[in-house]
């Protein structure tokens, strides 16, 4: 009887522990929220013409003048990738505006976060203020994320694939997909980095430009592609017209290819490409087949 009521004694004080942090959560909650940082919104749109188009980011820095193309801190990983910020005030996402110097958040977050914009060895750079909930709960000094600009509004980017071919006898072959990273630095011979599934499998260079997209297995016996080929250097397509840099590395004794990735996420919407991982795996016929090549993927 006596350990029944011990267990009821500290059943009651824990239950009575978990109601009291209960309401001092609600409390607390309550409280950051009615003490948030709510900007003003309420601005006339003024046209700035050097903002208009699409910007990729490049850096996130304390302020302005931590950034140097040089030195760049951060450019991948980084939780915005891209905005575009269109004629009239409008933006790609729609809870969100801009009028001259200041980009306007209508949604949950109601932030109105200056801009900069600066010309930087040739090149035009927008300073973003990131008012993320650091600086609307916490009351801190918002940082900037650093965009490039990338192209004019609504237009996807189109590379030059204009370029006369160099042989490269170090990239002829099959290549098998084995990772697909963010940074090359990231893969690792024997571990995997992506954990899903590899939508490209391989890919297969021939001799005098010729190319090859798997999205199964490399077949030996197929066909280049008739709207991809290869200079040393660069996969061009010219149905995406992307031109993709490729660099090999030799790892334990084995030949690895990072070859850039252009899906949509970069002619699209303006972010840097990622890079599949591929091992070299085999040699391909001296002459290219001489089978009718079929149209790119």
């Amino acid at each position: 009887m006596r350990i029944i009521k011990t267990i009821s004694r500290w059943l009651y004080r824990a239950f009575a522990l978990i109601g009291f942090l209960t309401v001092a959560l609600t409390l607390a909650v309550t409280l950051a929220y009615k003490l948030r940082n709510v900007d003003n919104l309420d601005r006339p749109f003024v046209d700035d013409p050097q903002a208009i188009g699409w910007w990729t980011s490049a850096d996130f820095v304390n302020s302005p003048n931590d950034f140097s193309p040089q030195v760049q801190r951060r450019s991948h990983g980084l939780f915005l990738q891209s905005m575009e910020l269109r004629p009239g005030g409008k933006m790609n996402q729609e809870w969100m505006t801009w009028t001259k110097g200041t980009i306007l958040n209508h949604g949950g977050d109601h932030t109105a976060s200056d801009y900069e914009i600066r010309q930087i060895d040739g090149v035009r750079y927008l300073f973003y203020q990131w008012k993320s909930g650091d600086y609307i709960y916490l009351h801190l000094k918002p940082k900037y994320y650093v965009l490039r600009w990338s192209g004019p509004p609504g237009r996807d980017i189109v590379d030059n694939i204009d370029l006369p071919f160099v042989n490269d006898p170090d990239v002829l072959g099959h290549w098998t997909a084995v990772d697909f990273v963010e940074l090359k630095d990231e893969f690792s011979p024997g571990s995997r980095h992506w954990d899903e599934d590899l939508y490209l499998k391989g890919v297969t260079f021939y001799p005098n430009g010729g190319f090859r997209y798997s999205m199964t297995q490399p077949d030996p016996a197929a066909a280049p592609q008739l709207r991809v080929k290869w200079t040393k250097g660069v996969v061009l397509h010219g149905g995406d017209h992307t031109a993709s840099k490729y660099e090999i590395r030799e790892t334990g004794g084995e030949k690895y290819m990072f070859f850039e990735w252009k899906s949509g996420d970069y002619t699209i919407r303006h972010q840097p490409p990622r890079f599949y991982v591929l091992q070299w795996t085999g040699d391909v016929p001296a002459t290219n087949p001489s089978t009718n090549p079929t149209t790119s993927p």
